[in-house]
């Protein structure tokens, strides 16, 4: 894949460590700031995750019970980041 100027300045994961030039913040908002760009940090397990979410919160109950605690523990860790997100909307 041939690398652009862009790629470079945000540092994409997928170039080469010698390639990606000096670390510094490349995107950021309110707690949250990466040195690369953000869509390299996502792994497809997280993607798993936030499709899960966005079905929970669109039919409703889930079988808690019977998910295992680390998706859990995404599902609620989401909820709990639009939360914050629609207070501070207020």
């Amino acid at each position: 894949m041939p690398e652009s100027g862009l790629e470079r300045e945000r540092r994409c994961g997928w170039l080469p460590e010698r390639g990606r030039g000096e670390k510094r913040i490349v995107w950021a908002r309110k707690r949250v700031a990466t040195d690369q760009c953000p869509k390299t940090e996502i792994t497809a397990e997280s993607q798993g995750w936030v499709e899960a979410f966005q079905v929970w919160k669109t039919l409703g109950e889930r079988d808690w019970d019977k998910m295992a605690a680390r998706e859990v523990d995404a599902l609620m860790t989401l909820e709990k980041e639009l939360r914050a997100e629609r207070n501070d909307e207020q």
